[in-house]
């Protein structure tokens, strides 16, 4: 009785054993595969396209300026930015959101189904701009590889 435990408990640690050298070699080929990824999250710029007036392909030369415009992460949307930089009180407090410019539907209403008004700073688009630069070349390959994972879906 007593050798069948130990050989229980030897045998065990061998299972033990088996499964943590595969899950070590998958986590250092991970923490590999991550530090050679670049990271999309962090140095957002966000502006209404009502405060510039310059095209598309002036807004992504390398060269523009984006003295003025907010800072941020993403995933985020306007009205979350806006909020981070100050622009509008927190939401959540109070009728906070009744002072968002636009804001002008019957509290209760369905405001989903109301025309947006002219004056509010959503019923334009926004810039959301974040300079990029092309990872190094690794054993004859270049440029980006955005994968089936890319969250950014062209609109048509």
């Amino acid at each position: 009785m007593a050798g069948s435990r130990f050989y229980r408990f030897v045998f065990g640690c061998e299972i033990q054993r088996a499964l943590l050298g595969p899950a070590l070699a998958s986590l250092f080929a991970l923490t590999s595969a991550l530090s050679a990824q670049t990271v999309l999250r962090e140095d957002w710029k966000v502006q209404s396209s009502a405060q510039i007036s310059a095209s598309g392909e002036k807004v992504s030369d390398p060269d523009f300026s984006t003295n003025g415009w907010y800072a941020t992460s993403a995933p985020k949307t306007v009205f979350a930015v806006l909020v981070e930089n100050g622009v509008h009180k927190n939401p959540y407090y109070g009728m906070n959101l009744r002072a968002v410019p636009g804001v002008e539907y019957k509290s209760g209403g369905q405001f989903a189904n109301i025309e947006m008004p002219d004056n509010s700073p959503f019923a334009v688009p926004w810039w959301y701009r974040q300079e990029l630069f092309p990872p190094a070349k690794k054993a004859g390959r270049s440029g980006w590889n955005f994968g089936e994972s890319n969250p950014v879906r062209k609109s048509g």
